[in-house]
Order: structure tokens, then C-alpha cells, then sequence
């Protein structure tokens, strides 16, 4: 648009202050240059910004080179600020391509934020006159010609005057109708904001007043309700990118502040003090702060945007969808309460959530690398993290179902209890079953002095896996037989190829480590992509609660302390594996 109204003035600049007899051919040239198609405007047409941009501007000069009446423009009081800003005085034509479009292509029917307005009969008989008042003119340019000097000296100069008065009588008629309109329109789209700030206010209200007892609670929440209402009604008007879900935020928010009333009401130390359940309920206890909070939390920031809003409410953009502002907060609020909504309940999937947080959390005690993704944001860390996952369900498939059904469905029969496995998935399990047998018979065998027993044997075997799958198939295929040789000390029973010195046992149980960490990373693909937003709300949440403060503290469960190296052989800096060797626990669970 820039561009055409330069090129316009471009055009018209030669003429700027010229007489009848300059700016009347001029003018009628413009209108013999619009395209027309059908004996109709072509408002289709590529040049038409332009044309039209030439075309008025010329209607105007020749109304002012003849002295030709302007019609009232004392309507134009009425306008809002926005619209005066369009139209700034009284005394002025302002004709506007976009005016001249709507009364050339009327339609009664406006839709604004999903509603409907019709706009009123005297409206459109105002844009039927503009048109007929165009048509007039236009006749009466087709007449003149380009270049009819000799014309204009004799009598046509009166017809003209009179046809481009008509013109402008029409254009104000219909200019003051059409804007009128247009206001009351965006005063009913806007109603959605003033609705939901005069329930905001009412709450906010309501919380100075400190309403106490259960009466009190009950207004609170009744409040809370109507206005969470009128926030349903606006993200749905605002907010395209959501698909229409039910609203469920009046019922989530209720809960998340009765959850985080009673998180309040106890400490961590609280729950440490049963030593039966205290790991589960401190990693419970985490996950249900972040979700909780990420509700309140975004809920107090739409509140305080539509405070905001309150004193500005002109300059929100009558289409909500095109207010920035407000479609963040809405999207910010509905994926706050649908991700509480969906992880807080049931209690089956918050329990697999707890589980699979705790022995992700573990994990770090003993791969320093894996710790530092957490530390330094590494985007590597949403690699790592399907893969763990992964494991998890591999060392338990039965009693880890619940949250692997919702994010690989087509994997399991979801009709039977417990969900039986297709034969894809239980191949997988049986090849990860191979594995651990194959690396815990291993570090049995190549035990000094009976030291690496059943159970830390089993132990050893899970360190090395789960610090082998961290590192990931990118690293060198060498890793996990250096691995496998730092996590056992090689004695006189060992069986060593003649040619290359590789113990046989260890390189067939690297082999194997390899093979699986390879078809790992298939199945951790497949499980970010088959129902990506699932994942992305997973991963979010599992990184949200690992983050938190008091999950780094929390103490682990029958934690013993983490064996010395066997070997006093260095880790190569390339690799993180030997570390994770050295000693730590992730396997109490498993075991």
C-alpha cells in the first residue's frame, strides 16, 4: 500500500495545482485506466490499489478546481479515536480506497470474532446510492474523453460540478453510516474483553473484601467461576490455535489451588519422615507443585493483563485473533490447565509420571554429563530423555503401562488389562531382557574375589547401560566394550582372542550393547513423533519437575554408597562411560 500511494503521488504531482483545465482530463484519463470487467470495477485487478489511489485523489482536485460543495462531514464527531485518526477533520473529502471497495462490493453480513452482524437497510441503500453517484461520474468522464480541452470551456464544467457534488453527497452519506456501523461492531467484539474486565474486577473485589469461612470460599469460587467463562468465551474468539477442547480451566484451577493449599500446609521434611513411601511422595509431591503452579501462574498473568487492558480498551483490535497480547495469554493459560489436566489425573498416569521423574533424577547422581545437559539447557537433553524413558518401561512393561499407552498406543491392545504388547514391541522387550542377562552374567564372571556380586553386578550392568544410552549411537563403537572393561577387573579365568588381546565374553556383551543402543534410538524416534503434542506436554513436565530445587536434594532411596573404580584405569575425556562405571546407584529400582 506504501508503495501504490507513492506511485500515485508520483503521478499526480505534474498537475498538483493545476486549473480546470489540467486536473478535468486528467481526472477523466484515471478513470478510463481502472480496470473494469463486465461494465463493473475490477477491484480484483493487480494495478487496482493504485488506480483507485489515482482515481480519488483526482476526484478530489477536480472538486476543489471547480469549487464543488462539499457535503457535511460534522457526522465525523461521532467517530472513536481511531477513526478520527483516519478522517482528522470536517472540512475535508478523505475518500479512502477501502470505503469505495465496500459500498462497490456491499454485503450486508459482517463476521467478527464467529458472530454475525447484519449491517442495517438504510446502510446499504447509502452504498446502492455511492454506487449510482460513481456511475453518474464515470458516464460523465467517458464523455469528456482524455483530452477534450475545447469541452470544458463550454457548458461542462456545470454538469460535472453538479455530477461530482452528487458523487460527494453519497460518499458522506454512505462514509457516515457504514463507519457508524463499523463502531457498533467493535464495540459488541470488544464487549468480550469488557466482560471478562468487569468480572475480573468483581473478583478481585470479592478478595479485598477477605471473604473467610465456607461461605466466603464459595463466592470465591463462584467468581472465579463466572470469570473463567468469560476467559472460555474469549480464548475461543482469540485464540485459533486452540482446537476447541472442553473447557475444563474453572474445574483445573480449583484444583490446583486446593493441591497447592495442601502442599503448603506440609514441608519436605514432613514427608521424609515415612520411610516407607518418602520417595515417591517427595518426587509426588514436586510433580505436583510444578503443575499446580504453572496453573496459578497463568492465571494470575491473564488477570493481570485484562487489568491491563482496562484502561485501553480502544486500542484492542476489534478481531481478537490480531491482539498479540492476548492471544499469548490465552495460549499460555490453556496449555497450563490442559497440561495439569492431563497429568494431575488419573492417579495411575500421575503415579507412572512420579516414577519415571525419579529415576530420571537418579541417573544424574552417577553420568556427570547427563547432570550438566540439565545445568547448561542442552538441547541434546530431548534425546536423551524418550531414551530413558524407554528404559524405564523395558525394566517393568506391565506395571509401567500407563503412560507409555498414551504416548505409543498402536503398540498396545489398550481393551485388555493390563495392555498386552503387539509383537513389535514385545520382540523389543525381549531383546532388552537378553541384554541385561547378557551384561549382568558378564561382570559376574569377572568379579576378584567374589566382589562383584548378583546384586551389584546387576547394579554395574544398569550403570553402564543407561550411561551408554545417554551418550547415544553418535559416539565411537569402541565405548561400550571400554565401558564393559572398566566396570569389571579382568581375572584368570577370562578368555582373550589370540589375535587382537579382546576378551571374548566382554567384546560378545559390548556387541550387544552396541546392537541394542542402535534400535533404542529407532524406538525413541517413533516415540517423540506418533503423538507429538503428547510427548512435548510429557517432556515439558519432566523437565520442569527435574529442574526444581528440592528434587536435587532429595535423598534416594536405599542409596548405598557409590563403589571406588576397580580398575585404575583413566575414563578417555571423549567418553563419559567409565565415569558412569565408577560406581553410583540407578538400579534399586530396577531391581
Amino acid at each position: 500500500v506504501r508503495n501504490s500511494i507513492k506511485a500515485a503521488c508520483t503521478r499526480l504531482l505534474p498537475f498538483r495545482n493545476g486549473g480546470v483545465e489540467d486536473v478535468v482530463p486528467q481526472l477523466a484519463l484515471a478513470a478510463k485506466q481502472v480496470h473494469c470487467s463486465n461494465g463493473r470495477l475490477d477491484l480484483t485487478s493487480p494495478s487496482w490499489q493504485l488506480d483507485c489511489i489515482t482515481l480519488l485523489s483526482c476526484i478530489d482536485w477536480a472538486g476543489r478546481a471547480l469549487k464543488s460543495p462539499i457535503g457535511s462531514r460534522k457526522y465525523r464527531e461521532e467517530f472513536t479515536i481511531n477513526y478520527r485518526a483516519l478522517f482528522p477533520d470536517m472540512c475535508s473529502r478523505h475518500y479512502r480506497v477501502d470505503i469505495f471497495e465496500a459500498a462497490l462490493q456491499w454485503n450486508c453480513t459482517r463476521w467478527v470474532n464467529g458472530e454475525r452482524f447484519d449491517l442495517a437497510v438504510e446502510t446499504a441503500q447509502s452504498a446502492e446510492g455511492l454506487q449510482s453517484a460513481w456511475a453518474a461520474l464515470n458516464s460523465s468522464l467517458a464523455e469528456l474523453g482524455a483530452d477534450s480541452h475545447a469541452k470544458i470551456k463550454g457548458g461542462v464544467t456545470t454538469k460535472l460540478r453538479e455530477v461530482l457534488s452528487a458523487f460527494d453527497v453519497a460518499w458522506a452519506h454512505f462514509e457516515h453510516k457504514y463507519i457508524i456501523e463499523l463502531i457498533d461492531i467493535e464495540v459488541a467484539a470488544r464487549g468480550l474483553v469488557l466482560a471478562a474486565v468487569k468480572e475480573e474486577q468483581q473478583l478481585k473485589e470479592l478478595e479485598r473484601s477477605q471473604a473467610t469461612g465456607t461461605e466466603g470460599e464459595a463466592q470465591l469460587r463462584s467468581q472465579r467461576s463466572q470469570f473463567l467463562a468469560r476467559l472460555s468465551r474469549l480464548n475461543s474468539a482469540a485464540n485459533l490455535s486452540w482446537k476447541g477442547h472442553h473447557d475444563r480451566g474453572a474445574e483445573v484451577l480449583e484444583m490446583a489451588l486446593e493441591a497447592l493449599k495442601d502442599l503448603n500446609s506440609t514441608t519436605l521434611q514432613d514427608c521424609s519422615k515415612n520411610a516407607l513411601s518418602s520417595h515417591n511422595a517427595q518426587v509426588e509431591r514436586v510433580v505436583m507443585h510444578v503443575l499446580a503452579n504453572g496453573v496459578v501462574e497463568a492465571f494470575e498473568k491473564v488477570r493481570g493483563y485484562i487489568h491491563e487492558v482496562s484502561s485501553s480498551i480502544d486500542s484492542v483490535h476489534p478481531h481478537l485473533c490480531n491482539n498479540d497480547g492476548l492471544v499469548s495469554q490465552m495460549s499460555t493459560w490453556t496449555d497450563s490447565w490442559e497440561l495439569a489436566s492431563r497429568f494431575m489425573e488419573p492417579a495411575p498416569l500421575l503415579k507412572a509420571v512420579c516414577e519415571v521423574i525419579g529415576a530420571i533424577h537418579t541417573s544424574r547422581r552417577f553420568i556427570p554429563s547427563f547432570a550438566t545437559m540439565f545445568e547448561e539447557c542442552d538441547v541434546e537433553l530431548f534425546l536423551v530423555l524418550p531414551r530413558l524413558v524407554w528404559l524405564w518401561f523395558l525394566t517393568d512393561p506391565d506395571r509401567h503401562v500407563e503412560l507409555m499407552r498414551r504416548l505409543v498406543p498402536h503398540h498396545l491392545d489398550c481393551q485388555l488389562e493390563p495392555p498386552a504388547r503387539d509383537e513389535q514391541l514385545d520382540a523389543f522387550t525381549r531383546s532388552f531382557n537378553r541384554l541385561m542377562k547378557a551384561l549382568v552374567d558378564t561382570l559376574s564372571d569377572h568379579g576378584v574375589d567374589k566382589l562383584c556380586r548378583a546384586t551389584e553386578a546387576k547394579q554395574r550392568a544398569w550403570e553402564v547401560l543407561v550411561a551408554r544410552v545417554v551418550a547415544g549411537p553418535s559416539v565411537m563403537q569402541n565405548t561400550s566394550l571400554k565401558s564393559l572393561t572398566e566396570a569389571a577387573a579382568a581375572n584368570k579365568t577370562s578368555r582373550f582372542d589370540a589375535d587382537t588381546g579382546v576378551d571374548i565374553e566382554l567384546a560378545s556383551a559390548a556387541a550387544a550393547l552396541e546392537s541394542f543402543v542402535y534400535e533404542l534410538e529407532r524406538w525413541s524416534i517413533e516415540l517423540q513423533r506418533h503423538c507429538p503434542e503428547y510427548w512435548c506436554q510429557c517432556s515439558s513436565v519432566l523437565v520442569r519437575c527435574l529442574a526444581k530445587e528440592e528434587l536435587g536434594t532429595m535423598e534416594l532411596p536405599n542409596a548405598p554408597q557409590p563403589s571406588p573404580p576397580t580398575s585404575a584405569a583413566v575414563c578417555p575425556p571423549a567418553s563419559i562411560i567409565a565415569v558412569a562405571a565408577a560406581g553410583g546407584n540407578f538400579s534399586s529400582w530396577w531391581a
